[in-house]
């Protein structure tokens, strides 16, 4: 499963940013920092799926997530655009805080009770040009991804728009909807090097969520969660491989 906690909201001022990004697939396995490579790789309660949080070479911060030894999804920028500046360009990481999260909440449906276990890591990033510290919340499952940006900020604050994207295993089945606003599209099957291919520019733009088949095999959803004050996330096929986050107004 993968859900992208996911706040939007085109020109939006706030005294404090809470990005809530839900990127949930299947994937994680063990938890360690590498300061010279810049890498944090962050593990699920049974180690089997796997997010890996790098600063690249460009300075970029990326995320990829494994499911074993599958690539679920491929290294993939992270950052909103605040004000004038990218979160996630020329940054640097800190020392990662984990803890593990057991909770059970009673829910409506199927299930009498909801259970709530994974392991949360808190990763610094600090922006090279302005010294602001912002903190990358990550939470692994044994089933999924859950990513979210904490910004603080004082007096107004503008988000104009986003860097995240995932990087998807080329040529993947996905199952997909046009409609960006109801959730409540028709489902086809097509591949993102087909989409991007289309002269039809409204079949690159996708609501959520969207469902890939994942190489050797099983399923991988990104969608959102908990977009309390924002609006919708919308994705765009930005090439062959790649679905781009765009806020949505």
């Amino acid at each position: 499963m993968l859900e992208d906690l996911h706040q939007h909201r085109n020109g939006a001022t706030m005294n404090q940013l809470f990005m809530n990004f839900f990127a949930g697939v299947v994937l994680f396995f063990l938890t360690m920092r590498n300061a010279q490579s810049a890498t944090c790789i962050l593990s699920s309660p049974d180690s089997k799926i796997t997010a890996v949080v790098t600063v690249d070479d460009a300075q970029r911060l990326t995320l990829a997530m494994r499911n074993g030894d599958v690539d679920v999804v491929l290294p993939s920028p992270l950052g909103v655009l605040v004000d004038d500046h990218d979160t996630g360009l020329g940054v640097t990481v800190g020392a990662v805080f984990q803890r593990t999260i057991h909770e059970e909440l009673p829910c409506r449906g199927v299930k009498s009770t909801a259970v709530n276990h994974c392991i949360e890591y808190r990763i610094p990033v600090t922006m090279t040009d302005t010294s602001q510290l912002w903190t990358l919340e990550v939470r692994v499952f044994d089933d999924g991804v859950a990513y979210r940006y904490r910004v603080p900020g004082d007096g107004q604050r503008r988000l104009r728009g986003e860097s995240t994207a995932w990087r998807l295993p080329k040529d993947a089945p996905i199952w997909l909807q046009n409609n960006t606003r109801n959730y409540e599209g028709n489902y086809y099957q097509s591949t993102l090097a087909a989409l991007h291919g289309q002269a039809e520019d409204s079949r690159k733009w996708i609501g959520c969520p969207i469902t890939m088949e994942r190489p050797g095999g099983g399923y991988a959803l990104i969608t959102e969660a908990c977009v309390y004050g924002y609006s919708g996330m919308t994705l765009n096929v930005v090439n062959d491989s790649t679905l781009q986050a765009v806020v949505s107004g």
